[in-house]
């Protein structure tokens, strides 16, 4: 967990994020969490290239179901470690597609180390977090130095309208949009950030990439960072 007790009682906010957890892989394991996305032949090759990717990159994906995502990446010579949470989908992932070494967490606390991994994809996952700004710092933390994020959400202009009730997912607790999604990441000390979202498109998704920044933890320089309001340093395509 982040250390921020210089602002809120730490133990307490861990409490809150592992209660919601502990729900949520419950209602995983009772309801079962699919890999239901039919991911097209480009599908790592279209996310590394929006990270200048080399191939050689150490990747987490972050809240990955039962591991489709990170066998897919495996299979593309990325060395990739996945995250979920629910004993059926650790079950799964073995059973599946032969992943021992999947790791049960939240993705607001994590237990890797700093500075590990070159890149996150988080698809589909930060709409579920107790608290996305605590999601995004945990992913900045466990980062290298100038590494870089992928994040996809559901939430464009005309998504809940385009969707029956019954659609919609009960488990939902945001919609990040652009302008709270980059400012999120901007406060989670992220930079070089970019929001594209497929609003012709039926699932009307928002994707985000950004860049860990290098932290200067002068005043001057946190004053100027939370003066900011996410519209600095964005690009909107």
């Amino acid at each position: 967990m982040p250390q921020f007790s210089r602002w809120f009682n730490e133990e307490h906010a861990a409490k809150l994020v592992n209660r919601w957890a502990a729900l949520y892989a419950d209602i995983v394991d009772k309801e079962g969490e699919y890999d239901e996305f039919e991911p097209g032949e480009t599908f790592v090759e279209d996310i590394m290239s929006k990270l200048d990717a080399t191939g050689s990159e150490e990747v987490l994906i972050m809240g990955c179901g039962a591991g489709k995502e990170v066998d897919l990446f495996r299979k593309a010579g990325y060395d990739t470690v996945g995250t979920t949470i629910g004993i059926g989908n650790i079950i799964r992932a073995r059973e599946v597609y032969g992943i021992t070494d999947m790791v049960e967490t939240c993705i607001e606390s994590t237990t890797f180390d700093d500075n590990t991994f070159d890149v996150i994809v988080a698809r589909h996952v930060l709409e579920h977090a107790v608290s996305p700004l605590l999601a995004l710092l945990e992913m900045n933390r466990v980062l290298k130095p100038g590494g870089k994020v992928f994040i996809e959400v559901p939430g464009c202009p005309g998504f809940i309208e385009a969707i029956s009730e019954s659609e919609r997912d009960p488990y939902h607790i945001v919609y990040p949009d652009n302008n709270i999604g980059a400012t999120l990441l901007n406060k989670s000390n992220f930079e070089d950030i970019n929001v594209h979202c497929d609003e012709d498109q039926a699932s009307r998704l928002y994707k985000f990439t950004a860049t860990k920044r290098h932290f200067n933890t002068t005043p001057e320089a946190l004053k100027r960072m939370y003066r900011r309001e996410g519209g600095e340093n964005v690009s909107r395509t």
